[in-house]
């Protein structure tokens, strides 16, 4: 199985976001796409102090991107995933705010590996 490419993943992501922002509000971006390669799902989480307009539901820059790229034969997975990670944030802000205020991306997998976000815990490796 091959792997995407990072242009089919750029790609893939800016059409998903031409139907309607993945920015959910509370500060918060969840770009996710679905790929025809790649043997699993990937992930990736971007933290922004100042804040990046994402033109979320709310209006509110974005300080936290996590991006889900999924091959089409794991679509039960990335839905899975979407809905925890909507989970975890949306029920502990301050999950947020640990996030925004890390110091270093050994903090910020801490964070992601602390006893609050170990629903999280199988999506990630380390």
């Amino acid at each position: 199985m091959r792997e995407i490419s990072l242009e089919d993943l750029k790609k893939s992501i800016v059409e998903r976001e031409k139907e309607i922002s993945t920015g959910i509000g509370d500060n918060l971006a969840i770009p996710h796409a679905i790929i025809e390669g790649g043997p699993k799902i990937r992930g990736v989480i971007g933290i922004s102090r100042k804040g990046i307009n994402f033109e979320s539901i709310d209006g509110q820059p974005v300080h936290i991107i996590v991006l889900i790229a999924t091959p089409k034969k794991n679509y039960d997975l990335h839905l899975h995933v979407l809905a925890n990670i909507a989970k975890i944030f949306g029920h502990n802000p301050e999950i947020k705010n640990r996030l925004v205020q890390a110091k270093s991306p050994e903090e910020v997998f801490e964070i992601l590996q602390s006893e609050e976000v170990e629903n999280l815990n199988p999506f990630f490796e380390e």
